[in-house]
């Protein structure tokens, strides 16, 4: 019966087979080209007698003692996978695949999830509909799962007269996928209640109550949508609170009752009117609310800064333990999930990236070769290769690619008149207000009071500007920052490194 094994590339096997008892001898190199041109690179150094280029290839990890990190084509990195496909006889003799039979090469990408000290192998599968998502493999041996999706390989001859199979590593990918629950390649995705509750409440409450230079409108439009979205919040989480102030009969236990009791007795004097009832209110009109837009009147009016004694950070604080004691103690690494508001449609499905640049995702590669001609249909699938890390955008390990722009050359005024102006900006009257208030009227601005522009007559504006003036005006600023700054941190000598040039005189 055949046998075959995939082995590293031939050009880097030791003389008589010296490496072959290795364990790196039957895994995959992952090699990293720093050009653009990559693919030429890469036949270039694989048709040389010395595989010392070739050796050279080999993607290592940045510092000794580190794992190996890909970076982003951005860093001008590109990585290929190669291997030789031999047969399992004296001398490992090549194995051409016989495409016209339907046999096949290809790698998979996978996932490698540590959990309790096992390690579990992930596979990208798409389903039915064309998405993907992480699943545990089951096969064994890291046999392609159904559905798993296949990156391809091909073959390109070598110096020494025998065949290497690359593949295209595509570190780069943005798909994405939408996580099952419980998936245990996700942290819990919900938000700690009391954490949320800080963030979207209560510092908006106590910044809106501190504020002695709010006008009664704002104040009134501000407080309504407080009321709104603490209203959510306690139907999302306290759902028997909002039944006991609409005056339902619902078992409480005490820190319940102590929140409702907190909220019916925080009263105004003008009316007599509570935050309960505030609430009531509220909750009867959110469609109403929800829709509302600019200038339209409000549906419930109220000032919240006329409830309560003491300083807005008090009345915030206050407001804040009710509501946590009510939720109960929560557990941040297992907060409970919020329940369904009729009137909010539910948020759409996490997405998380196929590929995730952060030290605790873990991959590998796997090279396989199928035969389904045979009965039944034989399978070879490599070791994994050397596991990796993937590096963001603007990793500092990474290598800067050489980014080079020319600046005009013809700065006179007719020489800049030439420009095309092929940038444009509509802004409408609302927005023209806005800006004319930033200059001098910043004490305005804050108040949203309307300074000049309106009236019977709206007109909106569209600028366009020149891309290549606006590129030598925010250049010229850069300097001129960078500048300023380096009297402060001194770090022109890291930013900017001149070189002159000869340039031919004019005349």
């Amino acid at each position: 019966m055949e046998n075959f094994d995939w082995i590293k590339p031939s050009p880097l096997w030791q003389a008589i087979g010296q490496d072959a008892r290795s364990p790196e001898f039957f895994r995959p190199a992952l090699l990293e080209f720093r050009t653009d041109d990559f693919m030429e690179d890469f036949l270039r150094v694989a048709r040389k007698e010395a595989p010392d280029e070739l050796a050279n290839a080999i993607a290592r990890p940045v510092a000794q003692g580190k794992r190996l990190k890909l970076f982003q084509p951005i860093n001008q990195c590109y990585y290929l996978v190669c291997a030789s496909l031999c047969c399992h006889a004296p001398g490992f003799p090549d194995r051409e695949t016989r495409v016209a039979e339907g046999e096949s090469v290809f790698f998979l990408l996978r996932k490698i999830v540590t959990s309790d000290g096992a390690e579990s192998e992930y596979a990208w599968v798409i389903d039915k509909d064309g998405k993907g998502s992480w699943k545990l493999t089951t096969n064994g041996a890291g046999k392609p799962e159904p559905g798993e999706e296949r990156m391809p390989m091909f073959e390109v001859p070598a110096a020494n007269e025998r065949s290497l199979l690359i593949g295209y590593v595509p570190v780069a990918s943005s798909a994405t996928f939408q996580p099952a629950a419980g998936s245990p390649l996700l942290t819990n995705v919900n938000v700690n209640p009391a954490s949320r509750f800080d963030e979207n409440i209560k510092e908006t409450l106590a910044a809106t109550l501190g504020d002695a230079t709010l006008d009664n409108a704002r104040a009134q439009e501000i407080s309504l949508f407080l009321l709104y979205d603490l209203d959510t919040f306690l139907q999302q989480y306290l759902p028997k609170v909002v039944n006991a102030i609409k005056g339902q009969s619902v078992s409480l236990n005490s820190n319940e009752l102590a929140l409702v009791v907190y909220l019916q007795t925080q009263k105004r004097a003008v009316d007599n009117a509570s935050l309960a009832d505030l609430l009531v209110q509220v909750n009867a009109k959110r469609a109403e609310i929800a829709a509302m837009e600019g200038g339209s009147p409000l549906p419930v009016v109220c000032d919240l800064r006329q409830f309560g004694s003491g300083s807005a950070e008090n009345k915030a604080e206050a407001l804040k333990t009710k509501v946590v004691g009510a939720i109960g103690s929560i557990d941040p690494n297992n907060p409970p999930a919020p329940q369904p508001v009729s009137d909010i449609p539910p948020p759409p499905p996490i997405e998380v990236p196929k590929l995730l640049a952060r030290t605790d995702e873990v991959y590998a590669l796997r090279c396989v070769y199928e035969r389904p001609q045979c009965s039944p249909k034989q399978v070879y699938v490599s070791q994994r290769t050397e596991l990796f890390d993937l590096a963001s955008a603007l990793d500092p390990d990474g290598p800067a690619r050489q980014v080079r722009v020319e600046l005009p050359r013809d700065v006179s005024i007719a020489g800049l008149r030439k420009f095309k102006k092929n940038v444009s900006f509509i802004m409408s009257d609302a927005m023209r207000n806005k800006m004319a208030r930033i200059t001098g009227f910043e004490k305005a601005l804050l108040k949203d009071e309307n300074i000049g522009g309106e009236g019977g007559f709206e007109l909106g504006f569209i600028c366009s500007f020149s891309i290549q003036i606006i590129f030598i005006v925010a250049f010229f600023l850069l300097l001129l920052f960078v500048v300023i700054l380096n009297i402060v941190f001194w770090w022109m000598a890291f930013f900017r490194i001149c070189l002159p040039i000869p340039v031919k005189a004019k005349g």
